[in-house]
């Protein structure tokens, strides 16, 4: 069996499949999630015995609860980017110091040991995308160095002078989140959400970054930090390929009925 990643420090499993139709996979629980369970199932416990609706002595003992917790709680697959999107999106993570904490050292030390078995591929200095970023044509920050995440990739090009829509105002953009650990006072709905997706694909295809960066601890606790009401999407699959359909339906539209000339080899 590989060895387990410093991820798994944050998991717990049972040790079975995770469905029938993946059979090399655990199914595993949040460690997080399972803590805030139990803790909820306590609480209403006590409220149960204090409004004198079950007797003290009818209180079910905390290993019932914690099975009762598991059965509350959904398992995810053991996949390390299916960890990893857990941990990106997970509240009892946010709403906890020492949770919050504890994912942190787990995320430093999962690219420590990501580093050690991956080796890294050399990158020539000479692509534009990299000599943007520092005089020396090197990427200037440690991290993106690490995990050299501005390789060349295909990207679909906006048509020129595409105008830049303004962000819908969020009834929540007035609460300040300075002294919640990764913002956990609040998220963006469902709309506000899939429009900062939308527009984090046309900042990646613009600057023709890598997908992979999206899926980089230090990228999405960046905006963890600073942006806590946005979630890091998944950038690749749907979301890709609706912004790709976006783009030439619009080039369409905008050469349509115009002259045009062709050219073929052969």
């Amino acid at each position: 069996m590989p060895p387990r990643s410093p991820l798994w420090n944050l998991f717990t499993t049972d040790n079975q499949p995770y469905s029938a139709k993946d059979t090399v996979h655990k199914r595993i629980w949040c460690q997080a999630c399972l803590e805030a369970k139990l803790t909820g199932l306590l609480a209403n416990q006590r409220v149960l015995v204090a409004n004198g609706v079950i007797r003290p002595e009818d209180m079910l003992k905390e290993d019932v609860l914690q099975q009762k917790a598991k059965v509350d709680v959904k398992p995810i697959s053991s996949k390390s980017e299916h960890m990893q999107r857990h941990l990106k999106s997970c509240q009892a993570i946010r709403q906890s110091p020492e949770w919050t904490e504890k994912t942190l050292e787990a995320l430093r030390s999962y690219e420590t040991w990501r580093s050690k078995r991956t080796p890294l591929v050399d990158i020539p200095l000479s692509q534009p995308s990299l000599q943007h970023f520092s005089g020396t044509g090197v990427p200037s920050n440690p991290m993106f160095q690490a995990v050299s995440p501005f390789t060349p990739t295909a990207y679909v090009s906006e048509p020129p002078n595409s105008p830049l829509t303004k962000r819908r105002k969020s009834n929540t953009d007035h609460i300040s989140t300075a002294d919640s650990p990764l913002g956990a006072l609040s998220v963006w709905d469902a709309e506000q959400q899939s429009e900062f997706g939308q527009d984090l694909v046309r900042l990646f295809t613009s600057c023709n970054w890598s997908w992979n960066t999206a899926n980089a601890p230090q990228f999405w606790l960046f905006f963890g930090k600073y942006l806590p009401q946005a979630q890091v999407p998944d950038l690749s699959g749907r979301m890709l390929d609706s912004e790709a359909e976006r783009v030439q339906e619009q080039t369409r539209k905008s050469i349509e009925g115009s002259l045009a000339t062709y050219q073929a080899d052969g």
